[in-house]
């Protein structure tokens, strides 16, 4: 099989150990020639993965000499580019925000990051960099130790006001330090160091780079031309002995910790030191996160706060770019990287995200105007967080908590609707089941009475039967009765 601009994903693992990269190809491919033969890639291919169209732009944004500062390196990315600050002490997307800052004051400090037992690195190359300001004359910043009894270890140190880097990967101990540039003189200075083998370099702030070639490694390449002479029969014995020899020159054995700060060797720092870089750990920012393999002990401050994972792991995702990427993964990355306006980022624990949660965080609210504008976030699924804890989705709260205050008011008034309805029926039926009567009373009686004083005539009074009698017909006639 014949792949062209990648192989599947599950590939990469396979590869030989040569092929380092981990991702396919992206850009602009034409004019293939298979053998004299220019195929159609599109038409040809049995099967096309990713994003894969026919003719070609370029990137709008191209990497310039200055897009990156402090030395940053510019990636050329399909759609813009990125800044690597690992060998500039500084962070940011462009490289001129300040890194992570530790002061060690008066009586000195050290940090020390220590590796797993099961995973101790053996490196060939090594990278260093780091910032610091201070006025001493002789300090240790930095040392990597190997495991215990190798003996293999790398110090970045101060001697007389002069930045130095003193190794030791088998062999002999290999120096190499910048004369010309004072460095304790209380400004802050960047300084780069890298190994490769017995090989070095060193760089302080934008002097001149300063190489370091001992003598010894030219054996190598004598032995290398000399083996073409020796007898097929002791190759192998020869080969033996050279890989022996150059693991010895050129591998430090078994790293096991990285100390800061120089208490341990007498040379006690004192000063700022900021952004340190080592063979990809930024050991400060570690520490700054509380790391489990991290130890910080005696007069050791951070400076400022500690450095958000939400930058960081934006930073990081903006990096990966992928050309398969689907369209909920690309609004998802955009959605990460668009900080709340006026507000800091906040860690806050949550509980299981479900669609309506990321749905809702997703989108702002057009109806209402009082509550706070809200901005897209794309919940967690493209920023892992770390064990014990997790970062609440921004915008989700005010979202959720406006929608139950408008549910709220709804039942209440549902609730005094029913209210007002159910009294509206109960005195519709007091109404209909009250007491309804008619009232006849004969007043002819009095009438004539009334008269008879008014005219002044005495009334006669009747005996006492007759009196029964009239009471009796009184009674009868003064009756109500109710219908």
């Amino acid at each position: 099989d014949l792949y062209i601009g990648g192989v599947a994903k599950e590939m990469f693992k396979s590869l030989p150990k040569l092929v380092h990269a981990k991702e396919g190809f992206q850009g602009c491919l034409a004019s293939v020639d298979l053998n004299g033969r220019l195929p159609d890639l599109i038409s040809d291919a049995l099967f096309c993965n990713g994003q894969i169209e026919r003719g070609c732009e370029g990137p709008s944004t191209t990497c310039q000499e200055d897009s990156c500062a402090n030395q940053g390196v510019c990636l050329q990315q399909w759609d813009g580019f990125s800044c690597d600050c690992s060998m500039t002490s500084f962070s940011g997307p462009l490289c001129n925000d300040p890194g992570t800052t530790y002061i060690f004051s008066k009586g000195g400090g050290q940090i020390t990051y220590t590796w797993p037992p099961n995973d101790r690195p053996s490196t060939r190359a090594d990278r260093l960099a780091i910032g610091f300001s201070t006025v001493q004359k002789e300090a240790v910043l930095v040392r990597v130790d190997s495991s215990t009894g190798l003996g293999d270890y790398l110090e970045l140190h101060i001697h007389q006001g002069k930045i130095g880097v003193k190794f030791n990967v088998g062999t002999d101990d290999i120096a190499i330090e910048e004369m010309n540039a004072i460095i304790n003189d209380g400004k802050y200075h960047v300084v780069r160091f890298t190994r490769s083998g017995g090989n070095a370099t060193l760089q302080v702030d934008n002097w001149p780079v300063i190489e370091r070639y001992p003598a010894g490694n030219n054996d190598n390449e004598r032995l290398a031309i000399a083996r073409q002479r020796i007898p097929y029969r002791l190759g192998r014995v020869v080969d033996e002995w050279l890989l022996d020899k150059g693991r010895q020159l050129t591998i430090f054995n078994s790293q096991a910790t990285i100390k800061i700060g120089g208490k341990e060797r007498g040379h006690p720092f004192q000063g700022q030191l900021s952004g340190l870089y080592y063979n990809g750990l930024k050991v400060l920012n570690m520490a700054a996160e509380n790391d489990a393999n991290i130890v910080i002990e005696g007069n050791v401050r951070l400076v400022g706060e500690v450095p958000s994972s939400m930058t960081t792991e934006s930073t990081a995702t903006a990096m990966q770019s992928e050309m398969s990427t689907s369209v909920m993964e690309t609004t998802t990355t955009l959605a990460t990287s668009t900080a709340r306006r006026g507000k800091a980022p906040t860690k806050e624990p949550i509980g299981q995200t479900s669609d309506d949660i990321l749905v809702a965080s997703a989108e702002c609210p057009s109806d209402d105007e009082d509550i706070d504008p809200c901005e897209p976030s794309s919940g967690g699924l493209a920023n892992p967080t770390r064990a014990g804890g997790g970062r609440e989705y921004p915008g989700s709260s005010e979202v959720i908590r406006e929608s139950s205050s408008t549910t709220g008011m709804v039942v209440g008034i549902v609730a005094a609707a029913a209210l007002c309805i159910l009294i509206l029926l109960y005195a519709m039926y007091k109404y209909r089941n009250r007491d309804e009567g008619s009232y006849h009373v004969d007043e002819s009686r009095n009438y004539i009475s009334n008269s008879a004083q008014s005219n002044g005539a005495v009334i006669k009074e009747k005996q006492p039967n007759s009196a029964k009698s009239s009471n009796k017909n009184k009674k009868n006639k003064d009756k109500e009765y109710y219908v």
